[in-house]
Order: C-alpha cells, then structure tokens, then sequence
C-alpha cells in the first residue's frame, strides 16, 4: 500500500512539472524571442537590464542573456534605458525601442538624448521632442522633485567693508543639526576703482547642497568697472589664513577662589567662530563684456559684447549673432551670417 502511494505521488509532481512546463515561460526556450515575449509581465524598465552592452574588440554589441548581437551590428558607443537604446556608429545615430528591438525612423538626426520617458533629438528639421508613442510635443511635463531639507549645504556671500572699502567672500558650510564651519576671506588683487563684483548670476549670494538645479559657480566672480564686465576666479584652497597669536599665563598665578598657587602654563584660545584669511583672485577674462548674464532655467553664461553673444567657458569671443533655445539641449544660432544649431551639452555646431 505504500509503495502505491509513492507511485501516486511520483506521477503527481510529474504532471505538474510538465504542466507547469507547457503554461510557463522557459527563459532557455524563449531567448530567441524579443524582451517583450520574455518578460511580458515585468514593467518597461526592467528590458534595460535584460539586454548587456558587451565589448567587440573596438567596438560594442547589444546582446541578450545568451551573448547573441540583437541588433545585428556594432557601434561606437551605445547607451539605453527603460524606453530606448542608442548606438553611435562615426557620425550616425541609430535608435530603437528597448522593447521590441524595432529601428525607430527619423530622417536625418544628427544627436538624440533621453528626457524622461521620450527624446529630445535634432535632425535636418531642426530641434524636436517626441514622447514614448513617438509623438511629437513641446515640452515635457515638470517634474515635482523632492528636495530634502537636511543636507550638507554651502552657503557664500560677497561683502565690501566699510571702513576699508575691501571686498571678502563669506562662506558657512556645515550639515544639518550640527556647528557650521564659518570662513572670512579678503579677496587680494581686486583691479582698482571697481564698481561692483557679484557672482555669474549678478547676486552677492549663492547657495549649493544636493538640491541645487545647476552649478552656480560659486569660485568665479563678475567684476564691473566702468560700465564693463569681466570674469575672476579664486581658489579657497588657495587661501592664506595669519598664524594665531596664543595667550599664555605665566609660569604660575594665583587661584583667586582657592588662594593656591598654579604652576602650570594654561594656553588660552581666543574667542572668535569665524576663520578670517585672504585669496588671490585671478582674471578669467577681461574686463571687457557689456554684460554677464546667467540663465536662471539651466546656469548657462552668456557673455555680451557690441551686440554679440559669447558663452562661458567655450565661446569667450562673442561671436554668435542669434543664441535662442529652442530645446533642453539644442539652441538656433546664427553664426558669421550662417544658420545653424549648437549642442550645450558638447558645444558641437551644426550646419545644415
């Protein structure tokens, strides 16, 4: 009798195996197919894990869990996410959809970045975003990011002494719930007869933790001198701080509640919070631009001059006549009378 039971019981594992078999996915027997077939019950996301970019001797493949080339061909660079991959092949983009593998057709790009879950890319046509239909819109929606509260965070601010007429950066940085570390530094080398010195963003105050949107540049400085504009830098571990002058009582003194006679020497500290020292400025570029602008939307620096447009750090001779964005990454130019496009993430030009 029991060893009928076993039998029973054997034979029952065997069909569920089977069943379980014929009604289940088999990732061995599925590979050929596409993600979607695979892992048609996972999110989107997860198809960016399941394809591996893998070297080809100078060159990159696409591959799936078994090695094979899904794409059927290698890049220079290849990049992907949750909705798309591209490849880079010399001077010629390639995109597909990350699910289905499917070449996505765009006459003419020239460059495609990924913006939450669509693109951003120019071609011949111009600069245009697509969502993840492939439908072409304006813009994406805002996201609402959350920002914490309790992170390290720097803070600098510009000050000109009254007595002495002398300019100094201030900056306290600490982390939440604990002492800030404060610090006074004269700023050395100040061209004379200046009439005002602020950030790129034209403010006398900056503010940087994880939750800032844009480097602010807090180590460069506009320096306005007779209706011109010019860029300064300074580097704080550069900074010269005096050596402390330390207190020290004599080789004894009386306690005056005990009467007792002390002998050791006691150093006393004086009682100051704020480090003070002095840094040398260095001139960036000079003072020469009508003005110096900083977009507050993504901390470009536009450098103007006799009605042309320059861009920090790659452009400090203002050569473009028409700088206007267009896109995230793609601004219209015209350049020597000549239309075209420039990238802000390369700075790469293009003319077509």
């Amino acid at each position: 009798m029991k060893l009928k039971l076993s039998n029973i019981f054997f034979r029952l594992q065997l069909i569920l195996v089977v069943f379980g078999t014929i009604n289940s996915y088999s990732q061995n027997r599925l590979y050929p197919l596409s993600f979607k077939a695979n892992q048609g019950s996972h999110k989107d996301y997860y198809c960016e894990y399941y394809y591996k970019i893998q070297e080809n001797e100078e060159s990159y493949i696409l591959v799936d869990p078994e090695g094979r080339n899904v794409l059927q061909r290698s890049f220079d660079t290849i990049i992907k996410n949750a909705y798309f991959i591209k490849g880079v092949y010399q001077d010629s983009v390639f995109l597909y959809r990350c699910q289905n593998l499917k070449s996505i057709k765009i006459k003419g790009i020239q460059q495609a970045y990924f913006i939450q879950d669509g693109l951003e890319v120019l071609s011949y046509k111009g600069a245009q975003y697509y969502d993840n239909s492939m439908s072409k819109i304006d813009n994406f929606p805002l996201l609402d990011f959350f920002k914490c509260g309790t992170v390290y965070s720097k803070q600098y601010s510009i000050k000109q002494h009254k007595d002495t007429k002398r300019y100094s950066v201030f900056l306290s940085e600490g982390h939440f719930g604990t002492e800030r570390s404060e610090t006074d530094l004269e700023l050395v080398g100040v061209p004379n007869n200046i009439e005002k010195v602020t950030f790129l963003d034209e403010t006398d105050y900056i503010s940087e933790s994880v939750n800032s949107d844009y480097k602010r540049f807090p180590s460069l400085l506009n320096i306005e001198k007779e209706g011109k504009n010019g860029i300064y830098s300074y580097n704080i571990k550069e900074s010269i701080y005096p050596e402390k002058k330390e207190e020290v009582k004599p080789e004894y003194f009386i306690d005056e509640v005990l009467g007792d006679t002390i002998y050791e020497p006691i150093e006393i500290e004086p009682l100051s919070f704020v480090k003070k020292g002095m840094v040398r400025i260095q001139e960036v570029f000079p003072i020469i631009y009508d003005r110096i602008q900083m977009n507050s939307n993504n901390g470009l620096v536009y450098l103007y001059k006799d009605g042309m447009i320059g861009i920090y750090p790659k452009h400090p001779t203002t050569s473009f006549e028409v700088f206007e964005q267009k896109t995230t990454s793609f601004y219209k130019i015209r350049k020597h009378k000549k239309q075209g496009w420039i990238d802000i993430r390369t700075f790469k030009e293009y003319y077509f």
